[in-house]
Parts: structure tokens; C-alpha cells; sequence
């Protein structure tokens, strides 16, 4: 999902080496003046080119100064420069050629969490939220209880309403639903290509709406569990809008009646929304060119998400520690979800360490030029391991 120095070359067997052959490789690939595409397997070079490769190893040069030194066991490890380590993992084939390369975002060392909110601040278009906690208590606040635009992050109010249900005994996970022709939404997602009439568990919504962002799932689940739910825990967010209506109100043309909805009272807004059910989606290529936020959105404060996030933590869509951007931190667990949209980025996360502490992080900028996720979202990766490592 976040663009970072790296390379991903999927094979279908990365034969593990020595130990030392590992950290050979990778410092022929880091302290070479060129690149030799013989060092690359066949089905590497069809993926990427050892061009390309050498312009992210130069750009990582550039950014980190010289390579220090290598620890890497079984082909997987880090990569250590001054002021920063970077997670990688490399495989070979049968000829001992470089079949399969990974190299992640840097972990800057050495910084405070003052240091790395600095830096955010730096690179965020706009306003930006910061919220750190560990063990329940704040360690780093900055503007925690300003609402913002969250994008896809307000779907963790409708997970919370779904287990709410499921522990009410209102539902159940393996219940099946129908998909309907007006749950279809546009991307992310998969679900948006099915049929209606579709069958589908519930458990499949909640969980491909927090681990895909499935916006046609999301809308299922509001359409199942009832906007009143989701308002009675979102008062702000009244009327609760579905991810197709939000797409309706910012699509191009619609500036007419997404102004009237910023500015009509409670009832006027339920009208318009109402309005849209005749009306079609809008072509996914058409959508994001402006920021739309300040008129239409979903908005919650960083404390508000961490709230969130501490409740909901152990659920099943929550479950996932795969983020690339957790890439050797090793932790219990980490629970993650973020949103954007043109202006908008929200990255939020809460985990357990090792040593059992608990972490929830939280990052929100809206401003009106695209926020710089390349940048924010390795800084925000940070602020959650820097915190880890020193609780309280």
C-alpha cells in the first residue's frame, strides 16, 4: 500500500543461503559502483531491471549516506547506515543468483518522538494530528482532539457496531447475507464486481472492509447493521454516510448540491442523501482530482480512533500484523488501519509489544495539495517503534 524504497520479486522457492553469502550480496549490491545484471536470476531481471535496482540503491545512498554494516540470518535482516537500519530479505536460486530482493522503509534511529513529530510536520500538507499512547496513557499529543477528515479509517465505527451485535447476540459471524445493487461502491476493494444477490457472511464484510478497505463491503455492512447504530457512536458524523454517497457528493458536477449539503441543517442533508439513491455511480477515473474535504467526509479525533482501536483490537479483522511498514518489529500484535483521499491521509495503529506494553498511534493530515504517504508513512511506523522501545 505505501510507496517506500523497496523491490518485491515474488518466487515460487527462495533457497535459503549462509549467512554469509546473505550479507556478501548485499554489500556487493550497496558498495559496487555499478550493477551487473548477471548477480540477478532470469526471473528476476523479467520483473525488474538491474537499472532500476541501482536507482533505489542510489536513492537510499543518497538519502542514508553509506552503507555501515549487515545482519542478516536465513536471508532475512537489516540493513545498517548512521542514523537508520532498513529491513531485508533476499533469496537465490539454484545458481546462486539474486532471485528474490526486499528492501523496506528506513526505522530512523536516534530520535525522539519530538524529533519524528518535527519531521511529520515538515512534510504534512495542512493540519496535522499526532496521538501517542502507551499503557492507556498519552506520551505525545498534538492537536489529539481536533476532529479532522479520517477517510477509510471512520469504517472502524462500523466494526464496532458489528461486534457490538455480534456480542448483543444480533447477529452472528457466519451469518449469510445478499449483496444488493445499491451496496456497490468503487474501489478499493473487490467486491464492487459481483452480482447482486451475491452471497456473503458477515464475517467476510468486516473483515475485507478493514484489511482491503472493501468499500462495497463497508456499505453492505452500514446497509445490515443500520445508520442509527453507527450515529448513536459517531454523533459528529450524523447522517452517516456510505462510501457510494461520499463518491456522489465529490464527483465532478456535483458541486451544486455537495454545497447545499455542507450547508443544510440535519434534515435537508438526510433529504439529499436520499436524493442520491436514483442516482449512478460516477466513473472511478473521475473521482480525487481536488480536495472535497472540507465540504464532505467522515471526521474523528485521534483520541477518538484510539479509543476505537483499544476496543476493538483482539477482533478478527484486526488481527493482521502483515503491514510491510512493521517490517522486523516484532511485536504480540499490531492492529492497523488508515484512510485517504485527495488531502486526506489517517494511518492508525495499536499493537503489544514483547514485553507486553501497549501502543496506539495516530497520524492525521488534511490539507489541500495530496499528502506525501511515502514520506508520512515510514515517520509514522517510526513513532510507533520508537514508542515501543520506550514505554511510559
Amino acid at each position: 500500500m505505501f510507496a517506500a524504497e523497496k523491490i518485491v520479486v515474488p518466487c515460487s522457492l527462495a533457497i535459503a543461503q549462509q549467512r554469509g553469502e546473505d550479507m556478501t550480496k548485499l554489500r556487493l549490491l550497496f558498495d559496487a559502483g555499478a550493477i551487473d545484471p548477471d548477480w540477478f536470476s532470469p526471473e528476476f531481471l523479467k520483473q525488474v531491471s538491474s537499472a532500476h535496482v541501482e536507482q533505489i540503491i542510489s536513492r537510499i545512498k543518497g538519502a542514508l549516506g553509506p552503507l555501515k554494516g549487515v545482519q542478516v540470518n536465513d536471508g532475512s535482516g537489516f540493513l545498517q547506515f548512521e542514523n537508520a537500519r532498513v529491513p531485508v530479505r533476499i533469496g537465490f536460486d539454484k545458481g546462486e543468483r539474486i532471485e528474490m530482493l526486499w528492501v523496506g522503509s528506513p526505522q530512523l534511529e536516534n530520535l525522539s518522538l519530538e524529533d519524528l513529530v518535527q519531521k511529520l510536520k515538515g512534510v504534512a500538507a495542512g493540519v496535522i494530528s499526532v496521538f501517542v499512547t502507551v499503557d492507556g496513557k498519552p506520551v505525545l499529543d498534538e492537536k489529539s482532539e481536533k476532529p479532522l477528515a479520517v477517510g477509510s479509517a471512520f469504517k472502524l465505527i462500523i466494526l464496532k457496531a458489528y461486534e457490538d451485535a455480534v456480542k448483543a447476540g444480533d447477529i452472528k459471524r457466519d451469518q449469510v447475507v445478499m449483496l444488493e445493487d445499491h451496496d456497490r461502491s468503487l474501489p478499493s476493494g473487490t467486491l464492487q464486481v459481483l452480482s447482486p444477490g451475491t452471497p456473503v457472511t458477515l464475517e467476510v464484510l468486516a473483515q475485507l472492509m478493514i484489511k482491503i478497505s472493501d468499500n462495497t463491503a463497508t456499505d453492505a455492512l452500514l446497509r445490515i447493521l443500520g445508520r442509527d447504530k453507527l450515529e448513536t457512536i459517531s454523533p459528529r458524523n450524523v447522517p452517516f454516510m456510505t462510501t457510494r454517497e461520499l463518491f456522489q457528493l465529490i464527483a465532478p458536477g456535483a458541486g451544486d448540491i455537495r454545497a447545499q449539503y455542507k450547508a443544510g441543517e440535519l434534515q435537508e442533508r438526510r433529504k439529499i442523501l436520499s436524493s442520491l439513491n436514483s442516482e449512478r455511480l460516477p466513473e472511478v477515473n473521475r473521482i480525487a482530482r481536488f480536495a472535497t474535504w472540507q465540504d464532505v467526509e467522515w471526521y474523528l479525533t485521534a483520541r477518538e480512533i484510539c479509543e476505537l482501536l483499544g476496543e476493538l483490537e483482539r477482533t478478527p479483522a484486526l488481527d493482521d500484523s502483515s503491514q510491510p511498514l512493521f517490517e522486523g518489529m516484532d511485536w504480540q500484535h499490531i492492529g492497523y488501519k488508515g484512510g485517504s483521499e485527495y488531502g486526506v491521509l489517517n494511518l492508525s495503529a495499536i499493537g503489544t509489544t514483547r514485553q507486553g506494553h501497549k501502543v496506539c498511534v495516530v497520524v492525521t493530515a488534511n490539507g489541500n495539495a495530496p499528502q506525501a504517504e511515502d514520506q508520512i508513512a515510514p515517520l509514522f511506523a517510526d513513532l510507533l517503534r520508537v514508542a515501543g522501545t520506550s514505554p511510559g
